[in-house]
């Protein structure tokens, strides 16, 4: 009986640590936890950009070869914490039914970006081809064949149109954060477009 006690909690504990490091990873506890320790308003700045950082310069240099796996977990924990930070700002401003067209135009932008990211693939979306995890290739299906850069465009019209519809109630703090993440998208569709090798 305290054979097969050990052997479960080993594989317990080995289960959640490996879980935790899949989609957190112990590096990424330690900079959010002494991030939130500096206080608020470095918590926010701190954990709101990070992934963009981390696209930007991976894209930049591409050598040495990338830890694909770590970079994947990296932009989604960082881009989740991102969006839970605008939706702490931005749900109470909302109500219903007098927002739905706000809701609705938001929606269509980040609808863009999610079909964009099921055309691609994850590996792909997170650079797959320009790091030669996969072979190159071209996709034509919608919205890559009507919409260039669908995966930005729609974090774009997203934004845009939270800021427009909720112009009069946006905090300027929020609408500061709205536009910075904003300008991050458009440094990296500027750098994809001025150095992407296809």
């Amino acid at each position: 009986m305290l054979e097969q006690l050990n052997a479960w909690w080993i594989f317990i504990t080995t289960w959640t640590n490996a879980m935790f490091e899949l989609h957190v990873g112990w590096p990424n506890l330690t900079y959010i936890l002494a991030a939130y320790w500096l206080g608020e308003t470095p918590f926010l700045v701190l954990t709101s950009f990070r992934h963009y950082f981390v696209y930007i310069s991976t894209f930049a240099y591409r050598t040495p070869p990338v830890a694909h796996g770590f970079l994947m977990r990296d932009c989604k924990l960082y881009k989740t914490l991102a969006l839970m930070h605008l939706s702490k700002r931005l749900l109470p401003l909302v109500a219903l039914p007098r927002d739905i067209p706000g809701i609705a135009m938001s929606l269509v932008g980040f609808s863009i970006t999610i079909l964009a990211t099921m055309q691609l693939g994850m590996v792909r979306t997170y650079f797959g081809s320009e790091l030669g995890f996969v072979k190159p290739s071209w996709i034509d299906g919608f919205p890559y064949n009507i919409i260039p850069h669908p995966m930005i465009v729609g974090q774009m019209v997203g934004f845009s149109s939270i800021l427009y519809w909720w112009k009069d109630q946006i905090p300027e703090e929020t609408a500061a954060l709205l536009g910075v993440h904003m300008s991050f998208y458009t440094v990296h569709m500027v750098q994809e477009m001025l150095t992407s090798s296809y």
